[in-house]
């Protein structure tokens, strides 16, 4: 039964990126040469946007752990994040909860907590990656966008009034159920929900900023389209990682950007954004990876996460 559905996900992700290979082939020779140059300044910049987006993912993971009482430090919190974060190029995406249970566990800290701030971590960037796709629909400047900005404004009202912690944990436990998984106790008060969901939202603009700065080093971009662009990106990485099938959504995230880049750039330069936006994205976890394990062993550290 495994090797079936493993079979199954690979033939998922292979049919995905074969038409995404197959829409950059065709795009670029429909494209006019000469047109691409790269601005090295507007990349570089791009990369310390994505380099510090994705550190402040490792604070926020701080943040949840400091309210619901089962921090260990800034700086182990973040090492551990970093750690963690590997599991995510792992199918299943389980090896991103089982790394942060294993090390707090090291340390003491009470495993149900842990697994309560990873399903607030995920369920605050989701809200706020919904939130930032919203906002961008209000936001944008592109007409064909005008007939859902009514209802974009209604369902970011309907967001702040569906994120009372009673009614997240009546939701949350009716879905578990369903599951056939134990239910949970949300003790988070509603000023700390917001407070975390307004710091991913944050970020999600961070991130979308450096994509926009991606884009615009290899096309010349308005900056009126940053919302657009951030939104896009928001929901492409959200949609990427519910896709269990697809280790850290590869195919799926591409595919996502390349439908919503088409439409403020010429097709050529959607499918090589989509592509650059991954190798950027990954990059920046890699090398933020690497100087956590560089520092845990070129500062000796045994890593016990005992203060």
């Amino acid at each position: 039964m495994k090797s079936v559905l493993l079979i199954i996900k690979a033939t998922i992700i292979g049919a995905i990126l074969y038409y995404i290979i197959q829409f950059a082939i065709d795009s670029y020779q429909k494209f006019p040469s000469g047109q691409l140059n790269i601005n090295y300044y507007l990349f570089g910049f791009a990369i310390f946007l994505g380099l510090l987006a994705t550190f402040n993912y490792s604070l926020i993971w701080h943040y949840i752990t400091l309210k619901n009482q089962c921090s260990i430090s800034v700086k182990s919190d973040a090492i551990i994040w970093f750690l963690a974060e590997m599991g995510k190029f792992i199918p299943g995406k389980i090896f991103l909860i089982a790394g942060k249970l294993y090390f707090y566990n090291k340390a003491g800290k009470s495993k149900t907590k842990i697994a309560f701030c990873f399903y607030v971590e995920i369920l605050c960037s989701s809200i706020a990656a919904l939130l930032i796709f919203l906002l961008s629909l209000i936001l944008s400047d592109l007409e064909m966008l005008n007939q859902f900005r009514v209802i974009a404004v209604l369902l970011v009202l309907m967001m702040f009034i569906m994120i009372y912690p009673r009614l997240v944990e009546r939701t949350s436990n009716y879905l578990l159920r369903f599951l056939g998984k134990p239910p949970i106790i949300f003790e988070l008060q509603y000023h700390h929900l917001l407070q975390i969901i307004i710091l991913y939202t944050i970020n999600f603009v961070i991130f979308g900023s450096g994509l926009y700065f991606l884009i615009s080093s290899v096309y010349p971009l308005s900056p009126s389209h940053i919302p657009y662009v951030s939104g896009s990106f928001a929901m492409a990485g959200i949609i990427g990682m519910i896709s269990l099938f697809a280790p850290s959504g590869v195919g799926v995230r591409e595919g996502v950007l390349i439908f919503a880049l088409k439409m403020i750039v010429p097709d050529f330069i959607a499918a090589l954004s989509s592509v650059l936006a991954r190798v950027w994205a990954t990059g920046a976890e890699l090398i933020l990876v690497l100087l956590v394990l560089a520092y845990i062993r070129f500062a000796k550290l045994n890593f016990s996460l005992k203060q």
